[in-house]
């Protein structure tokens, strides 16, 4: 008997994805101080005390509404493409007034600090240390972001302590930490399939 082989070839063929689900990159916290350098002035304590949460604080009096920016996050590299979702901003933070008069504001920068997010997103603060949340899963905070926004380079969180006019003149904000996570869709893909041969024995 003979064996013939006989092959075919099989028509290539788009498989579609399925839409991706929502994606995130996990809680980040910020590796270096950025203009506006306003906090830890005098004997306050030192901007740097924000990068993680250890119970040592950066410091600001709100009397005159000091800034201070934090970047180096180290954010994954989000495909491009991606939709960006929403920004979610925590912040353990109290102020030294005990009235609860005493205000945090939180902006975003997507190009190294030249222009940050409008209409800045506040918490009141207490005197205890409390996680404060600004933005969240589904807020852009009032614009529309590209995946190039979140790199070291561009992503800038400023913190600013604001005095509403009810703050004590010597009233202190304390920042023990801040941390960020990005929410995002990626783009669809389509694969195509690859050419199949397919072989048949006949005797």
């Amino acid at each position: 008997a003979t064996l013939v082989l006989m092959t075919a070839q099989v028509t290539p063929f788009f498989v579609f994805a399925p839409k991706a689900g929502a994606l995130d990159t996990g809680f980040l916290l910020p590796t270096s101080t950025h203009a506006p350098n306003e906090w830890g002035a005098s004997s306050l304590g030192d901007a740097n005390n924000a990068f993680t949460n250890d119970g040592q604080y950066a410091q600001a009096n709100p009397e005159n509404e000091p800034e201070q920016g934090y970047s180096g996050f180290d954010i994954p590299t989000i495909p491009a493409g991606s939709s960006i979702d929403g920004i979610y901003l925590q912040v353990e933070a109290s102020s030294s007034d005990n009235g609860s008069d005493c205000d945090l504001d939180a902006e975003l920068s997507w190009n190294n600090g030249a222009n940050f997010t409008n209409g800045a997103s506040t918490q009141s603060l207490s005197s205890s240390d409390t996680l404060e949340d600004f933005g969240s899963s589904t807020s852009l905070w009032g614009r529309t972001w590209s995946s190039s926004d979140f790199t070291n380079v561009n992503f800038v969180v400023s913190l600013k302590a604001v005095d509403p006019s009810q703050c004590s003149n010597s009233s202190v904000t304390s920042v023990d930490y801040l941390q960020v996570k990005i929410f995002y869709t990626a783009p669809i893909v389509n694969t195509l399939n690859p050419l199949l041969s397919q072989a048949c024995g006949l005797d």
